[in-house]
């Protein structure tokens, strides 16, 4: 990510978004974060709701995909979140 290589970013978590149901919370979690550092703010989100579909009270995948949603115009999908 430092290098400017989001092709590599991306090939790193894109296993967690091909079959989340194989990673666990805290996985789910670090590809989202991953995909959010390299601007790819729909990965991140599908990321981070696969992490709240594992834990629905994850306080930094609900941070987060508040943060994604808004960065993406999904203020429907956010409120929910912040409240």
């Amino acid at each position: 990510l430092a290098a400017g290589d989001t092709a590599s970013v991306k090939a790193a978590y894109a296993a967690l978004l091909a079959d989340p149901s194989k990673f666990d919370e805290q996985q789910l979690l670090q590809g989202g974060i991953a995909a959010a550092q390299a601007n790819q703010s729909a990965d991140a989100a599908r990321l981070f709701e696969a992490t709240l579909k594992a834990n629905p009270y994850n306080r930094d995948a609900l941070f987060n995909a508040a943060i994604m949603y808004n960065a993406d115009n999904q203020h429907a999908k956010m409120l929910p979140l912040v409240d």
